[in-house]
């Protein structure tokens, strides 16, 4: 729903894979490897 409200204002957004690669992989992964590292 948020996608649909920003591309029709005119934001680019990114799709579902665009998305992974941009900020899953550089981002989230490694923020969750420090999470476990640090946790358990």
């Amino acid at each position: 729903m948020t996608k649909a409200i920003a591309e029709e204002n005119g934001v680019p957004m990114p799709s579902f894979f665009g998305y992974m690669i941009k900020y899953s992989i550089p981002i989230l992964i490694p923020v969750f490897i420090l999470v476990t590292l640090v946790f358990f």
